[in-house]
């Protein structure tokens, strides 16, 4: 199975950059380990709405993610009005999909107006980082470093404590 992550806005070089440079590192043995294949981050450059407001500007942004996703795959929206779930239920998430032979897992990360309600649509789970409201880079961070704490779960390395 691959785990996508497909976001609006690009990082540029900085901390984030090197915070997701380093978990996906991380990531790449114990992934392997567990049926993991392949973690990959797809960015699309943010888009203006030319006058169309946010609701066409979501809609532009939702085309660009939904583009360079793979056919074959299982949406999971990051959403403020998401379901929150722990670090443990992540895990369980993933190992649910690996079970049943999901070829891709694929996380949405919208822009700063968040996700067109068609991708909403599209997802077949929303979840939510929490009750605030973060920069689009920094959920990009958070949602690696999860995505490294349930393999870690997974394949009960000690970097996770309950």
């Amino acid at each position: 199975m691959r785990l996508i992550i497909s976001a609006i806005g690009l990082l540029k070089k900085g901390p984030e950059t090197d915070l997701v440079a380093d978990y996906l590192k991380r990531l790449r043995g114990p992934a392997k380990q567990i049926g993991i294949s392949q973690v990959e981050i797809l960015e699309s450059k943010e888009r203006s709405a030319n006058g169309g407001g946010r609701i066409n500007k979501k809609n532009l942004e939702a085309e660009l993610l939904v583009s360079q996703l793979p056919n074959d795959r299982k949406v999971i929206a990051l959403d403020e009005h998401g379901r929150h779930v722990t670090s443990r239920e992540l895990a369980n998430l993933i190992q649910q999909n690996l079970n049943q032979g999901l070829q891709n897992l694929c996380f949405v990360i919208g822009g700063a107006d968040g996700l067109s309600e068609t991708v909403l649509e599209l997802a077949e789970d929303k979840i939510c980082l929490g009750n605030m409201t973060w920069p689009h880079q920094l959920v990009r961070v958070m949602l690696v470093e999860q995505l490294w704490r349930s393999v870690s779960i997974l394949t009960n390395h000690p970097y996770h404590r309950d």
